[in-house]
């Protein structure tokens, strides 16, 4: 056999593999995305006023929030808030631990009142 005969039937070989790996992915990978792009298309033209009044919920909202209005404008953009929560935070902490502290001398206080 010759170079050339041995370089055509490998020629050949990977063709037939290329030929083959473009049908399976015909198959398995543009068939069903052009499915899911069609039912994607028809979902979204069925729900396009929908859509569109979401997205302008959406822009009045994120208005609100940038221009400080509202609550969560007040949580987001101002630093005062989130300092005041820290510490809100802190002195609940503070409080439960101090009550667990004195849970077992209220508990003693109690008994012995009790027995009088």
């Amino acid at each position: 056999m010759s170079v050339w005969t041995h370089v055509g039937s490998l020629l050949q070989g990977g063709l037939g593999n290329l030929a083959a790996y473009l049908a399976a992915h015909v198959l398995l990978c543009l068939l069903p995305a052009f499915f899911i792009a069609g039912a994607l298309t028809a979902l979204i033209e069925d729900n396009r006023e929908n859509i569109h009044d979401s997205i302008r919920n959406i822009r009045d909202i994120t208005a609100k929030i940038n221009r400080g209005q509202g609550t969560v404008a007040k949580l987001i953009n101002e630093d005062r808030i989130y300092s005041q929560t820290d510490e809100l935070v802190k002195e609940l902490r503070e409080t439960i631990e101090d009550a667990r502290e004195q849970a077992p001398i209220t508990s003693f206080i109690r008994a012995a009142l009790t027995a009088f």
